[in-house]
């Protein structure tokens, strides 16, 4: 793959100088790491007793741990309608290449992860974008989201809490969106990773919309107990029985034919559910602080517009064109935010923001590491 002029300076300026990465996205390199005397436990358990049993849907016990997981949440999704999978990468691309035939299309929001992107094209899938409308925080724009439409339209993505945006849609819109979908028979697909990253508000979940539409949640243990390393995700199903129950065999017999994910990591996933909560309480505390951190420092800095996360660890900050004072693109910015203060950022064009410059940055470093790294991007914004 061909590396940008802001990679390049990067590996050109770690050769002799500390970067400060505000574009972290690991867990494991902020410290964040599910504790290991549960899993250590679990493992033992595990080992001691393994056979190998493998289900088409997933291993029961993992199934009922997240199906109890979502009455919690007052959602109804039986087990027997949760399927397993390796990621939601992999969750998405059974969708795609299971539910649509070559040339369909899947409604994809921007601006947004280019990974969906790449997964709906990995799977012969027509990405095609709607808006998100930053003058009401990024909520999806229902007027531009039928104008995409067509009769080879299959799914419509929904990210909330949002990446890189850090929105949280709210039930009122996800309810407009399910009954659209259901009117033209389309598959919603809600992409809820930061479900457990939310700050100030609860979330709601397109599972719980009145709707005949069959609704695909995703999720998986990634984000919820930062434990990527045990690459397990699922697919929760909702809907009419009878489009409902088809759609969900048909991505069953799919997920039969590769069984990806480990019978370990299905083994301990009752545990994590069962002890995460003191883990995941400190979790949204470090993040939370981080976010304060954000706000007081960006948040009021002239010739800047900030959106704090609502969820999640991303936000996108705008650069006032009139601050400026002259044309520039976000990566030229970007590199000169490298050059002068060693701060690496993703300029906002990685995401589809094209409607002037902008940057996506997280709330996932060290507090020491946020602060130093947000007090060199104010002093370079403010030059």
């Amino acid at each position: 793959m061909q590396k940008n002029r802001l990679q390049l300076t990067r590996e050109r300026l770690e050769r002799t100088n500390t970067v400060i990465d505000l574009a972290a996205g690991s867990f494991h390199d902020a410290g964040l790491r599910f504790p290991s005397t549960p899993l250590s436990h679990a493992a033992r358990t595990y080992f001691f007793s393994r056979r190998y049993r493998p289900d088409p849907r997933g291993a029961e016990p993992a199934r009922e741990a997240i199906s109890a997981y979502y009455a919690r949440a007052g959602v109804q999704i039986p087990a027997d309608r949760i399927l397993i999978t390796a990621s939601s990468s992999e969750s998405y691309s059974l969708l795609f290449s299971t539910l649509a035939e070559h040339g369909d299309n899947v409604l994809l929001p921007t601006p947004g992860y280019p990974l969906f992107e790449e997964l709906a094209r990995f799977s012969r899938v027509q990405p095609r974008f709607y808006r998100l409308d930053p003058r009401r925080g990024y909520r999806p724009d229902l007027h531009s989201i039928r104008s995409r439409i067509d009769d080879r339209t299959r799914f419509l993505a929904v990210i909330s809490p949002g990446n890189p945006t850090g929105q949280i849609v709210d039930a009122e819109s996800f309810a407009s969106i399910a009954q659209l979908c259901a009117n033209n028979r389309i598959g919603l697909i809600h992409d809820e990773v930061f479900a457990e990253q939310t700050y100030e508000q609860s979330l709601p979940r397109a599972a719980a919309a009145r709707s005949a539409a069959t609704i695909y949640t995703l999720n998986g243990v990634s984000k919820m107990f930062a434990a990527p390393e045990l690459k397990l995700g699922w697919i929760a199903v909702r809907g009419a029985p009878g489009a409902a129950e088809g759609a969900f065999r048909e991505l069953e017999l799919a997920n039969d034919t590769f069984l990806s994910c480990s019978g370990f990591s299905q083994a301990v996933l009752p545990a994590l559910f069962a002890t995460a909560a003191p883990f995941q309480r400190a979790m949204r505390r470090y993040l939370e602080r981080n976010r304060r951190l954000l706000t007081k420092v960006l948040g009021s800095l002239r010739g800047v517009s900030l959106h704090p996360p609502q969820g999640g660890i991303h936000c996108i900050l705008r650069i006032d064109p009139i601050a400026l004072k002259r044309d520039m693109e976000d990566e030229d910015l970007a590199v000169d935010l490298l050059e002068q203060e060693s701060v690496y950022l993703h300029p906002g064009y990685f995401y589809g923001i094209e409607d002037g410059a902008a940057f996506v940055l997280s709330i996932l470093n060290s507090p020491d590491e946020l602060a130093e790294g947000l007090t060199r991007l104010a002093r370079f914004l403010s030059n």
